[in-house]
Parts: structure tokens; C-alpha cells; sequence
């Protein structure tokens, strides 16, 4: 294991660990794509799941990867962190899904098109490096097999970003890659991967974006559920997503805008974490750059 998979395990057993005495069986709720429960699209996006192989990278305490089992997904999700896993075990131990400890890149990479589906929802995708993550996950799609991931909008990070807020009120290290839409397209094509779509979610209250959600498939065949897509060939960014039918904010404080300018996806690729302008050429490492304790 990498310093930064040490580092993000540490944070999220920890975290588990003070979560887990609260928890109990539960029934599955609904697919959350963003950091406030009931806002934003949810399992539609993904279109009938039913049948479909579907595993989730990062998938925590598996509250999302129940809602795709209960939709008729069979379901595997994959974690880095075993407190977490525990977690899942207790609270959707009636649910049938497979749970695999262990660092995503190296478990996907032992089952090769084996999937229909990959979702990764504040996960993986995120919190390791993308230039390794991303071609693994390309590979155990099958062809025309689906990515669909949520992350943070760096507009909606602050100064804090690189710690985790723990059940208990403290913080701990963690380490995420950040980037603008434009980057993390850039990530994903890099990886041999078509992108749909890129869809910017606004926060409840209006007051900017809070994260991305990205939808791109496998080159090949395909009759999963089609997605918002740009008729010229480009990957579509929709820009923001209007906040609907829910105002105020969720048990939680809303945090700043980023002190700098956003640039917008026009300005292609911007490399978030130093705040100057890259060129294609750009290796994918310093599109996505990584945020987090200086080693």
C-alpha cells in the first residue's frame, strides 16, 4: 500500500469505528450522488440496474451499493478500509452483495470485463491517484460498460479539504485528488474512456456548485441506459445544475467558496491545486493533482 492508501484507511477505520456502535440493520434507502441527502439526480441515472454487475470502488459502509442491490443489481462493492466493511455488514447484512477488502486497483485488476456497471460516489475515484485507478476500472468493464462518478467541486472545498471531520468533532489527514470538470475528463479519455457527460450539481441553496458527476462508458457494444451527451462529439459539461424542490442546507455548514477565481471548463485543462494553466500535453498526474499532508 501507497503512503496516501495508508493515510486514507487510517482516517476512514477511525471513523468507522466511532460510527459503528450506533449502527443496525437498515433498509435501503435512496442512491446519493452528492454530499446533501435528497438532492440531485438519483439511481435514473444509471438506468435499469436489474441483472446488471455492478461494483462500487470506495464503497464505504455500502449505503448506495444497497440501493443498487435492491434495485436488482448484483452487486460487489470494494473497500479499503475493513471498520467500514464491518459497518456494511451490520447495517445491510440481509442484502445480498459481495464486500471485498482491499485497494481497488489491485482487486479490479484480477476481473477483467467483468462488470456492467462502476460507480465510485465521493469514493476511490477521489482519494487515489487516477492515473492508475481509471485504466483498472476501464479494464474489468466489459465493452460498453458504464463509469459514473461523483467528487467534490473544487468550488465547494475549503481551506480543509485534505482532513476528514470525524464523528467525535475531530479532523484527520486525508489525501484526494482534485480537479476541474475539464481535468477529470481529461482523466477519464486518458484512461481510454468515451465520457457522456459531466454534470455540475448545485448546492441547495443556490449558492454554487458542490460537486461533479461524470458519466463515461467503455469503448464497444453497449445497451445500457443512455446518457446526456453533446451532439458534436465532445463531452457534454452542463453547467450548474439548478437546485430543485429542497431549500436550506442539510445537518452540516455549508462551506466557502474557493478564494480563487473559477476559471470554467473553457480554460482547458486547469490544474486546480497550483492554480496556473497546463497544456494538453500535460502529463494526467498534474491535471489531477493531489491534495493532502506534504510527505
Amino acid at each position: 500500500m501507497d503512503r496516501s492508501a495508508v493515510l486514507n484507511r487510517a482516517a476512514w477505520d477511525r471513523q468507522a469505528t466511532l460510527l459503528l456502535p450506533a449502527d443496525r440493520p437498515s433498509r435501503p434507502g435512496r442512491l446519493e450522488w452528492t454530499q446533501y441527502p435528497g438532492h440531485g439526480p438519483g439511481i435514473d441515472l444509471l438506468g435499469d440496474v436489474s441483472g446488471r454487475t455492478v461494483v462500487e470502488v470506495g464503497c464505504g459502509s455500502a449505503d448506495n451499493l444497497a440501493a443498487l442491490a435492491a434495485a436488482g443489481g448484483h452487486c460487489t462493492g470494494i473497500d479499503l478500509s475493513p471498520a467500514q466493511l464491518e459497518r456494511a455488514a451490520v447495517r445491510w447484512g440481509q442484502q445480498t452483495m459481495s464486500l471485498l477488502c482491499g485497494d481497488a486497483r489491485t482487486l479490479l485488476a484480477e476481473q477483467p470485463t467483468a462488470f456492467d456497471i462502476c460507480v465510485s460516489i465521493f469514493g476511490a475515484i477521489g482519494h487515489c491517484p487516477p492515473e492508475q485507478l481509471l485504466p483498472v476500472i476501464t479494464d474489468a468493464l466489459r465493452p460498453g460498460g458504464l463509469l459514473a462518478f461523483s467528487v467534490a467541486h473544487p468550488r465547494w472545498l475549503d481551506a480543509g479539504h485534505s482532513h476528514l471531520l470525524l464523528a467525535d468533532g475531530t479532523r484527520v489527514p486525508v489525501t484526494r485528488w482534485t480537479a476541474t470538470p475539464t481535468g477529470w475528463i481529461a482523466a477519464a479519455q486518458a484512461a481510454g474512456l468515451h465520457v457522456r457527460t459531466a454534470i455540475e450539481i448545485e448546492t441547495p441553496d443556490g449558492s454554487g456548485p458542490c460537486c461533479l458527476i461524470v458519466l463515461a462508458e467503455r469503448p464497444g457494444s453497449t445497451t445500457l441506459a443512455s446518457a446526456p451527451s453533446s451532439t458534436a462529439g465532445r463531452p457534454a459539461v452542463v453547467s450548474p445544475v439548478p437546485a430543485a424542490g429542497r431549500t436550506g442546507c442539510p445537518n452540516r455548514r455549508t462551506l466557502p467558496r474557493a478564494r480563487q477565481p473559477w476559471p470554467g471548463p473553457s480554460r482547458y485543462p486547469y490544474d486546480v491545486t497550483r492554480r496556473q494553466p497546463t497544456t494538453p500535453r500535460t502529463p494526467l498526474s498534474q491535471i489531477v493533482r493531489p491534495e493532502g499532508p506534504t510527505w
